[in-house]
């Protein structure tokens, strides 16, 4: 009705799968963790409930966080695929409908990975901690810019304010009190400029090159070699896993780049790039 018989079908399917993607979390709770405290009971404690506004919801492990980010973004470009095939006439309706709620909720998304990598990356002193703290401000501004457009320039400025609330900033009880994590946060009633929260950090890096290894599973502890005293184990490998491809990343935590070489005990365990060179990092399928 609104774009015409030729654009329904692509745009009832961009419309169709930013519900199904949506539902599975609100943009407000990308950073909030649930999690359930066994030494409590929940039918009689509340605090067996835990929330956690400093963390992911989704995790490193089995690429989770990396996955959900993609299907955003790949929801991303076909949604504006679809935006420039429309008629100029109807460009405002579009952005009203979809447009702008489509790429909104995927740059959150990518925001939020590069933020909770950015922290992760921190805690183990990589080189490339600071570029994703660059990357999560970058989706800041875009996330300003949307809504300016929304606010500004669709229809006129008729919508002006309507895209004034903060969504990012959940959780931050230091700067909006009690209710940060619940309804808008606000302070006196009023809705302050949105933020990064949990707040991304900056590291210094030295000038010496340094490895480090991370291996998939181990993301999500935080841990990485040499400095853990565990020994770093791949998950289990199996013909019939649905999971994705196993990996090792080779991590600098310097700034003098180095040469890596990895060599298989097994001749049936491939490596896809047994040796190269490492600037920040490099993911290594196994």
């Amino acid at each position: 009705q609104s774009f015409g018989a030729g654009a329904a079908a692509e745009v009832a399917e961009v419309l169709g799968e930013y519900g199904q993607l949506q539902a599975r979390r609100k943009p407000e709770l990308l950073n909030r963790r649930i999690t359930l405290d066994e030494t409590k009971d929940p039918t009689k404690d509340e605090r067996a409930i835990v929330y956690d506004d400093q963390e992911t919801p989704f995790f490193f492990g089995h690429r989770e966080l990396e996955r959900v980010t993609e299907e955003w973004r790949a929801l991303a470009k076909r949604a504006e695929r679809v935006g420039r095939r429309l008629p100029a006439a109807v460009q405002d309706a579009w952005f009203e409908l979809a447009g702008y709620a489509v790429l909104a909720t995927a740059n959150l998304y990518g925001l939020r990975a590069a933020e909770f990598e950015n922290l992760l990356y921190a805690r183990q002193g990589r080189a490339a901690t600071n570029g994703r703290a660059d990357a999560a401000e970058a989706g800041l501004a875009r996330d300003f810019a949307l809504a300016r457009r929304f606010n500004s320039e669709v229809a006129g400025g008729k919508w002006r304010g309507f895209q004034t609330q903060p969504h990012i900033g959940y959780g931050d009880v230091e700067r909006y009190g009690p209710n940060a994590g619940w309804q808008q946060p606000e302070k006196n009633n009023v809705a302050l400029p949105d933020e990064i929260f949990p707040k991304v950090r900056r590291i210094e890096v030295p000038q010496a090159a340094e490895l480090g290894v991370a291996v998939d599973g181990a993301d999500d502890s935080g841990q990485w070699w040499p400095a853990s005293a565990t020994e770093a184990a791949l998950p289990v490998f199996s013909p019939y896993q649905t999971r994705p491809q196993q990996y090792v990343e080779i991590f600098n935590r310097g700034r003098t780049p180095f040469s890596y070489r990895i060599e298989s005990s097994k001749p049936w365990l491939v490596v896809e790039r047994s040796r190269g060179r490492v600037e920040e990092q490099v993911r290594v399928g196994v």
